[in-house]
């Protein structure tokens, strides 16, 4: 009853947000220009978002240690996505640790705490990615500029807290017992049960002690999002909206920022546009144009995921009931 509840919030919001976006947009002039869109540059787009999600396989084998192949954990990624993209309020992400549970014995901690550091990975490079394209554009726009220091402050903030958990886990656990202990909830067999996962989880996050690992991971996650920046300016260069690369990196991070949110909003549509058209405002584009070319870039790559979802949904057979 309260998932009924929390779709029909999400479809309501989600709703709202479109029609305050389709005020500011000629719907019969946006489906022409996403019908016309060229097919050389929509082929190109989806090569690249095939290739980020190629290298989060492989992104994920190097955090569980080799130990599942990357021609296995490519379908998951691909079921991942698609039900983290369409569910609310990122609740998709639940189906990494179930499939990675359910196929390969992988316990749920270690599936958390897995996806937790590629999270982590994914905020470090958007945040480089942006940072190197601010210096790289031949004007830079004061309002990105200005978010320069906060989005630094942040990485550097999440780095910290990650560093402490890495190398102090036991201080951290000290510190939970003493609070859970204060407000007596330690005698609340699920809360002693959580605290054990916790546990688990910050032991599994030891292996970013690995310099190795701590490469290959940065490494990998920055051509993953170089990918999904490519993927972006291919489908606007598609839709004949010419824009430098480096621009499109400017703006499209602020959507993507708004994409990891756990917002209730189905599918991101009215969240990912918003962002997207607040950012290219900022950087001098016409209000319609900033509307029209964050659905067409949004729907383009929804388009891409559902084709990779099906297949993966198709090959893993995680909604049967046997495997």
């Amino acid at each position: 009853m309260k998932s009924a509840r929390n779709i029909v919030l999400s479809f309501l919001v989600t709703l709202f947000l479109l029609s305050v976006l389709f005020t500011q947009l000629d719907l019969g002039d946006f489906l022409v220009r996403l019908s016309n869109i060229q097919m050389r540059w929509l082929a190109l787009g989806f090569f690249f978002y095939l290739s980020g999600y190629l290298l989060r396989a492989l992104r994920f084998n190097i955090l569980l240690e080799g130990r599942i192949g990357i021609k296995k954990l490519f379908p998951v990624v691909c079921v991942h996505y698609f039900v983290n993209n369409i569910l609310p309020a990122r609740t998709g992400e639940l189906s990494y640790i179930y499939m990675v549970r359910r196929f390969e014995g992988v316990s749920a901690s270690e599936g958390f705490s897995t996806l937790t550091i590629a999270r982590f990975f994914d905020f470090i490079s958007i945040t480089l990615l942006f940072i190197a394209s601010l210096f790289l554009v031949e004007e830079t726009p004061e309002i990105m500029a200005n978010a320069l220091f906060t989005i630094t402050l942040s990485a550097f903030m999440l780095i910290g807290v990650f560093a402490y958990l890495v190398y102090h886990p036991q201080k951290f656990i000290i510190l939970l017992d003493k609070i859970l202990e204060a407000t007596g909830l330690k005698n609340y067999s699920i809360i002693s049960h959580l605290r054990g996962k916790i546990a688990e989880t910050l032991s599994n996050l030891g292996i970013l002690k690995s310099k190795r690992v701590i490469f290959y991971s940065l490494s990998t996650s920055i051509f993953i999002w170089s990918s999904i920046y490519l993927m972006t300016y291919s489908i606007l260069q598609g839709m004949e909206m010419d824009m430098g690369f480096f621009l499109v990196v400017l703006g499209a991070t602020l959507s993507f920022f708004s994409n990891i949110l756990p917002l209730p909003s189905l599918g991101g549509f009215g969240v990912y546009e918003g962002a997207w058209a607040l950012a290219f405002i900022a950087l001098g584009m016409e209000g319609e144009a900033a509307v029209s070319s964050g659905l067409g870039v949004h729907v383009v790559f929804l388009s891409y995921m559902i084709v990779l979802g099906v297949w993966g949904i198709v090959s893993t057979g995680v909604f049967s009931r046997r495997r």
